[in-house]
């Protein structure tokens, strides 16, 4: 059952995969809200009438897709939210092979595999189905209202659904939506996108011009989208203002809309109990050692051995082995995707060759937990005296943010400079190029010897700017934004 809008209220519609909302069971749509930054940021309460489209994963979920669009309760708060279920096997191609195996790594700069037949295969009968369900659900919410609608889409997994909406829709239905995109990843450079086969590159950028609005989280980003749809798609990208125009005569806005931190998601959870006692509880295993935290996806982008090459290198400097321990939460992601599963194994492989090479009378050098545990990760922002961020690429990374917003300890940034969060914090953390472990062994050397004025300076700066984010106020920038772009 599709829920009415109040009469003549804008209805924001956001589209994301994987959905924030965790049933508790099948007989009610009640349940859990996920504790991501994202999470927080989408469902900010400056728009009442708010449905979110995402698409059913599990059992549970595939049962209340049945439902259609339904209240969701998770505490005291209230959602509307439908699941949308496409076919398993289809849905499998969509997210373990195309989605994530390939445009995922591709966006970081990671994809180093040949498109061939099974890629292929699962473009056409994974992705490019899954994208056509999700348009088909949107087009149906979007023709059951009468006044305006706002839709958001999410990231690259839906590149293809708002063109294929855009001609579902009757032009009565186009006439009163507004069609916008979000990119939390790092849009590829043109020579990337060419590892893409031709047609298949040209249909995705195609899909994602069918929005009035596509909003990256850097202005960089956007430049190379519009380099792309140039050399790819030969049409006219307008650099300075940001415009593509197309051949049937709409213009499409290209902006930077940097996500930021959620301060007092963050800070509530900092302030908790449970969470300070784990913070206690890690320092007590650290003893009087410098703690170098990380926290992170198991992912082949976040370079998790890369860091570890870069700890090796410098337990090998004098006065280092024995005063240090670093600590690393890593959330399992994606693990039915073998490239990924494989990467948890050389994550254990490469901690433990650490501790079995370093470690000696009772110290580990390396603490591994893997987790999806906030409170936990919170923990680790309380408790570290440098915070060790070096993926190979990322949109923006949050954790950047929250880590200083709560780190009691004056703790030091290492950050990659390629990382999105290096734009904004780039005065006041170490910055270092992925990659290169040696470099990164002497960013976590001068960020455990700075000077403590210098680290206070430092700390206080990105606290400060961490501080400021305010995630209701991010999007409801982006909707005003389209909202008065040319169209």
């Amino acid at each position: 059952m599709i829920h009415p809008a109040t009469e003549g209220a804008l209805r924001l519609i956001i589209v994301n995969d994987r959905s924030f909302f965790e049933p508790g069971d099948g007989e009610t749509f009640r349940g859990t809200l996920d504790d991501g930054g994202l999470a927080t940021a989408l469902t900010c309460d400056d728009f009442p009438d708010k449905l979110f489209l995402s698409s059913a994963r599990g059992p549970a979920q595939r049962a209340l897709a049945r439902r259609g669009a339904a209240d969701f309760e998770a505490g005291n708060r209230r959602f509307r939210v439908r699941l949308v279920a496409s076919p398993e096997r289809a849905y499998r191609a969509f997210y373990d092979v195309v989605a994530n195996d390939l445009l995922w790594l591709l966006h970081h700069g990671r994809w180093r595999h040949e498109f061939g037949a099974a890629e292929t295969a699962a473009y056409q009968s994974g992705y490019r189905l899954v994208n056509e369900t999700m348009a088909r659900a949107l087009a149906e919410e979007v023709q059951a209202v009468s006044g305006p609608v706002h839709v958001l889409w999410q990231d690259y997994q839906f590149y293809l659904a708002p063109g294929l909406a855009r001609r579902m829709l009757p032009s009565a239905a186009r006439n009163r939506v507004l069609f916008q995109h979000f990119l939390h990843a790092p849009f590829p450079e043109p020579d990337d996108w060419s590892r893409l086969p031709g047609d298949i590159g040209a249909e995705l950028l195609r899909g994602l011009l069918g929005n009035d609005v596509i909003g990256f989280q850097l202005p960089v980003y956007g430049r190379r989208f519009l380099a792309c749809c140039r050399r790819y798609l030969s049409l006219p990208a307008d650099e300075d203002a940001g415009l593509v125009s197309l051949p049937d005569g709409r213009v499409v806005q290209v902006a930077s809309f940097p996500i930021p931190a959620a301060p007092g998601h963050v800070t509530a959870t900092a302030g908790r109990a449970g969470t300070r006692a784990l913070a206690a509880d890690l320092r007590r295993r650290a003893g009087d050692r410098a703690v170098i935290y990380r926290t992170e996806r198991v992912d082949p982008v976040k370079a998790f051995p890369d860091a570890m090459r870069a700890y090796d290198l410098l337990l090998r400097r004098p006065g280092v082995a024995g005063h240090v321990v670093y600590v690393a939460q890593l959330v399992p992601a994606r693990q039915s995707i073998p490239r990924f599963a494989a990467e948890r194994e050389r994550d254990v492989q490469i901690a433990s060759e650490v501790n079995a090479r370093h470690g000696t009378g009772g110290w580990q050098p390396v603490e591994l937990v893997f987790a999806r545990d906030f409170p936990r990760a919170v923990a680790g922002y309380l408790a570290y005296d440098v915070l060790d961020i070096v993926p190979w690429a990322d949109g923006m990374n949050l954790v950047a943010l929250e880590g200083p917003l709560v780190n009691p300890n004056e703790g030091a940034l290492v950050l990659s400079t390629a990382a999105g969060a290096h734009e904004l914090l780039r005065p006041h953390a170490v910055g270092v190029r992925p990659g290169d472990p040696a470099a990164h062994a002497d960013a976590l050397h001068a960020a455990l010897t700075m000077p403590p004025a210098e680290r206070a300076r430092r700390a206080g700066a990105l606290r400060a700017i961490a501080a400021a984010g305010d995630p209701a106020a991010w999007l409801t920038r982006q909707v005003v934004t389209a909202r008065s772009s040319p169209r």
